[in-house]
C-alpha cells in the first residue's frame, strides 16, 4: 500500500497533466530488465521477468520485483533498481 502512494505522489507532483498519458507507467505491469554488465555473464540470460512497483526515491530509475531468474547472482522475489527496461 505504501508503494502505490509513493507512486501516486510521485505521478501527481513530477507531471504535467498535458502530457499525463505519455509518460504514465501502470503500477504492476509486467517488464523486461536488462542485467547489469557487472551482473552479467556470457552464457547467462540477459533479460530478467520483473513486475514494476515504483519509481526510485533518489534516482532517476525505477524499481522492480523479480519474478524468474534463475542465477545465483539475482534472486528471484527480490526488488532491483535499473533504468534499462522495456514495459509491456
Amino acid at each position: 500500500m505504501r508503494e502505490a502512494l509513493l507512486f501516486l505522489c510521485h505521478i501527481l507532483n513530477r507531471v504535467s497533466y498535458k502530457n499525463y498519458e505519455k509518460t504514465f507507467k501502470i503500477w504492476g505491469c509486467l517488464t523486461k530488465v536488462a542485467v547489469l554488465l557487472t551482473k552479467r555473464r556470457k552464457l547467462w540470460p540477459k533479460i530478467i521477468d520483473c513486475v514494476f512497483i515504483e519509481y526510485a526515491q533518489h534516482s532517476v530509475a525505477y524499481m522492480f520485483f523479480v519474478i524468474k531468474f534463475e542465477m545465483n547472482e539475482i534472486n528471484a522475489n527480490t526488488i532491483i533498481e535499473s533504468r534499462n527496461v522495456t514495459f509491456f
